[in-house]
């Protein structure tokens, strides 16, 4: 019997269901991110690439430029990027890119060990 606030969160959280899956498009943006600052100087002239997975991106233009909106997370490098660069590459994803999801999805660079792999 539920008597306070967290051992009722605690009694339902057990109780939900995940959200249903949902069919929509899955996106990847690609942000410039300036040089790579590596010890060997061929790296050092590297460009670095940010990418996110999204969900959220709709078209709003037809005609050149071509525009969409877009849901980034906050906190993320290639939100941070995208606003300071201005310009990113947004691609489509086909089914047999699902396996790129887990190693860009729900991450950020700024993570601590986010070159690791999981």
């Amino acid at each position: 019997d539920p008597t306070t606030d967290s051992s009722l969160v605690r009694h339902y959280e057990n109780k939900i269901p995940p959200p249903p899956a949902i069919s929509v498009p899955v996106w990847a943006l690609a942000v410039p991110g300036g040089s790579s600052s590596g010890q060997d100087p061929k790296e050092a002239t590297s460009q670095i690439t940010s990418m996110n997975i999204m969900t959220f991106a709709t078209p709003v233009s037809v005609t050149p430029p071509k525009q969409s909106i877009l849901s980034l997370y906050h906190g993320t490098r290639t939100k941070d990027l995208f606003f300071q660069q201005g310009q990113g590459v947004l691609q489509l994803l086909k089914p047999h890119h699902q396996q790129l999801i887990a190693p860009l999805g729900k991450r950020s660079a700024y993570e601590v060990g986010y070159s690791e792999p999981r």
